[in-house]
């Protein structure tokens, strides 16, 4: 798992907090002095731990704006090439690897008191995997994604499993950072993206595919989403949802 530690500079945005906290404290203590009953007190109590759940919230929106104002788009620079051991043939994507994200986004999440950790387990054969982003203040945001294991790869239980999981840590990371993965630039120029409206008509027909089925689709066209797919590879991934639907249906 990845905690990255705060480091002292980030700690100054939970000052005003603790100065807030003190005064609070005061506040109890006075009304304890004054004998103030039970209820009243229990109120006041309440109303500080609102308050702040409030502030913490308020100092870690304030901090991630910052961090994806900061952010560079992440760009893929990996291929994960895979063996269809049922089909016999083979198909690959493009990626960014776990430690590139890392790498990039590390100092800023330190600058800004930001950090991330992970928990996984495995539900009904998926690799469900929960990336929670927390601040210095105490606010935390979680973002979670399902992987299935790909049964038709050429590769053992384990490594499948690790492969699933690697899968769904990046993509659970990917989700809480409000990260954007890109083609890096060539010479010829980055492929052009399909429009929001193509991107809206294939999720429209991906909707009835299963989460396992739904991978497979984005191995073949190369992607991680729907979204990445290229202007060139519209009609090739629409043929394919549409030829999927159509057997489905049978």
């Amino acid at each position: 798992m990845s905690n990255i530690p705060v480091s002292s500079g980030a700690l100054v945005a939970s000052e005003p907090r603790a100065s807030q906290s003190s005064e609070i404290v005061q506040i109890l203590r006075l009304a304890v002095e004054s004998k103030v009953d039970v209820d009243t007190i229990e109120r006041l109590t309440a109303l500080v731990e609102r308050m702040n759940a409030s502030s913490a919230a308020t100092e870690f929106n304030y901090a991630l704006a910052a961090f994806q104002s900061e952010c560079p788009s992440i760009p893929k620079t990996s291929v994960a090439k895979i063996t269809s051991a049922r089909a016999g043939v083979e198909y690959g994507y493009k990626y960014a690897e776990l430690d590139q994200i890392a790498k990039i986004t590390r100092p800023l999440l330190t600058k800004h008191g930001l950090s991330y950790t992970w928990d996984s387990d495995l539900v009904d054969g998926k690799v469900l995997c929960t990336c929670t982003l927390r601040h210095v203040s105490g606010h935390s945001q979680t973002a979670k994604f399902s992987a299935p294991t790909d049964t038709a790869a050429s590769m053992s239980g384990p490594q499948k499993n690790a492969a699933a999981l690697t899968y769904a840590r990046r993509q659970a990371l990917i989700q809480v950072l409000g990260l954007t993965t890109t083609d890096p630039d060539t010479d010829a120029g980055a492929p052009r993206p399909i429009t929001s409206q193509q991107v809206f008509d294939l999720e429209d027909l991906a909707k009835t595919l299963s989460a396992e089925d739904r991978g497979r689709f984005l191995k073949h066209m190369g992607v991680e989403t729907i979204a990445d797919i290229s202007m060139s590879d519209f009609k090739k991934g629409h043929t394919a949802l549409v030829a999927k639907s159509k057997g489905g249906a049978k």
